[in-house]
């Protein structure tokens, strides 16, 4: 099932971006593992049609912390659990960080202290969404 969000990826956008290979569409649409090439791919189109959004940074900064913590509205993927995607953000409100994770109901603690690092916030509530 190919959805709305690899629709936008590989479909109008897969001729116009050189550097994605149409093997990038047999996994996004097949449900595999999404890599940093992936997921920084997906990034780079959402902050060229939002480019008033914060954040949407290399996913490779965070592991290494190198990044300053965001001072604005922001969204950001990042790898967690050793094989795991999860969404932050604080453009719906700048007094919560929302979570968006299919697939855990918890946070592990590194996550919790790098989710709270980024925006540069460690009294600041982290709560988890309700996704499908």
């Amino acid at each position: 099932m190919i959805t709305r969000l690899s629709r936008m990826i590989f479909g109008c956008h897969l001729d116009l971006i050189p550097n994605v290979l149409k093997e990038d569409h047999q996994i996004i649409v097949g449900g595999k593992f999404l890599s940093d090439k992936h997921i920084n791919f997906a990034q780079r189109l959402i902050k060229m049609q939002n480019s008033n959004i914060g954040g949407l940074l290399c996913t490779l900064n965070f592991s290494k912390r190198c990044f300053k913590p965001f001072t604005e509205p922001a969204i950001q993927m990042i790898h967690t659990r050793g094989n795991h995607w999860i969404v932050v953000s604080t453009i719906e409100s700048t007094t919560k960080i929302s979570v968006y994770d299919t697939l855990y109901l918890d946070l592990e603690k590194d996550t919790r202290e790098l989710i709270l690092y980024m925006f540069g916030n460690s009294t600041c509530n982290i709560i988890k969404e309700d996704v499908q």
